[in-house]
């Protein structure tokens, strides 16, 4: 129950007498409120990716480093800020250091670092899932006691929020008109923003209903052997009348987050040309409906309820013509179509590789 104790620690090393600690007091809240906008901000899901998982083409997430960045944020005063881990089972944690600063005022961030066991791949083991909760403590701009706390998965598989797509990631081929001063080949993964000449462009990528072909975009695509994570939720602009976005909208928000789970570090890109195309084949497309999303979500992964993709216009991260105009695609029928990037009239999904 919630409540003050006062607590002692007694140690017996089976060689010695046994050894009390001082009386310490204890206040358990049970609580576990994010309270508006105080919460942790992190990556919710690594992947360990070991060799005999038949998803071949994944990144060991703790490859460069078991130190991983987190950040308690706050939008009011707060104090007697603590961190702890409320739950690892499997000891998925091995360092938490505590906060240097307890106490703020206004809004920020406080960052701080939390160290994985350097045997988190031989703890969860191929195929297998575990999870720690991450949780910190404090006293709100109210004066009450609050936890909030961030769930995070390491599991030998795709961490995906949404729908995960075989071998749905694609690069810019090294003919792609790019005409910008980027290498060709890795846009997709920066956000595919080429500014491109106008060379044959309305003809050899532009198509009308039904053209599920890729035969015109594979001479400027190639595949990146990546699976693809499709997130759950469409990005609604919920002060626009068609809820839409502008080009350069749909970009930057899905780059930094915004448009997905909040995290920048994760990974997250406004899709190229090829890769919807590559998304409404695998989710079985049809005319005038909304396409099934369902069909490949990872009930595993996904919190929430996804939303299908709608049955209209969605920006693509490819270029047409330098400054101007970019690509869109059609969901109701696999139509792809150039239009003036400053038009908030299409929606906007995010994509990620895994």
């Amino acid at each position: 129950e919630a409540g003050t104790y006062k607590v002692k620690v007694i140690a017996d090393n089976c060689a010695s007498s046994a050894q009390t600690s001082n009386e310490i007091t204890v206040a358990v809240v049970t609580s576990l409120s994010t309270n508006g906008s105080y919460n942790i901000l992190g990556v919710k899901c690594y992947d360990i990716a070991l060799s005999g998982n038949n998803l071949a083409n994944r990144t060991n997430d703790f490859a460069d480093s078991f130190v991983k960045p987190y950040s308690f944020k706050y939008d009011n005063s707060f104090t007697n800020l603590s961190y702890a881990v409320l739950s690892d089972p499997d000891r998925l944690i091995s360092v938490l250091p505590q906060p240097s600063t307890t106490s703020g005022t206004g809004t920020g961030t406080i960052a701080f670092n939390v160290t994985f066991s350097s045997n988190v791949r031989t703890i969860v083991g191929e195929g297998g899932s575990a999870t720690a909760r991450i949780a910190a403590s404090y006293t709100d701009n109210t004066g009450a006691d609050k936890v909030a706390y961030i769930d995070v998965k390491v599991q030998d598989n795709t961490c995906c929020d949404g729908a995960v797509i075989a071998g749905g990631a694609f690069d810019y081929a090294s003919d792609y008109p790019a005409n910008n001063g980027s290498t060709a080949g890795d846009g997709a993964k920066a956000g595919g923003a080429y500014n491109t000449s106008a060379v044959n462009w309305s003809t050899q990528l532009n198509a009308g209903t039904g053209a599920t072909s890729s035969t015109a975009l594979d001479t400027y695509f190639t595949a990146a052997n990546q699976d693809l994570c499709v997130y759950k939720l469409n990005y609604i602009n919920h002060d626009s009348q068609y809820g839409a976005w502008s080009w350069a909208d749909a970009v930057n928000k899905c780059a930094d987050g915004t448009a997905a789970n909040g995290v920048a570090t994760d990974g997250w890109y406004l899709p190229n040309l090829r890769e919807l195309l590559q998304i409404y084949n695998a989710l079985g497309g049809t005319d005038d409906t909304a396409v099934d999303f369902d069909n490949l979500i990872e009930p595993d992964y996904v919190e929430n309820t996804a939303e299908p993709l709608l049955a209209t216009y969605y920006w693509s991260s490819t270029e047409w013509t330098t400054g101007t105009y970019a690509y869109h695609f059609d969901f109701s029928n696999s139509g792809r179509y150039n239009y003036w990037k400053d038009a908030p009239y299409f929606y906007v999904r995010c994509v990620k590789r895994m």
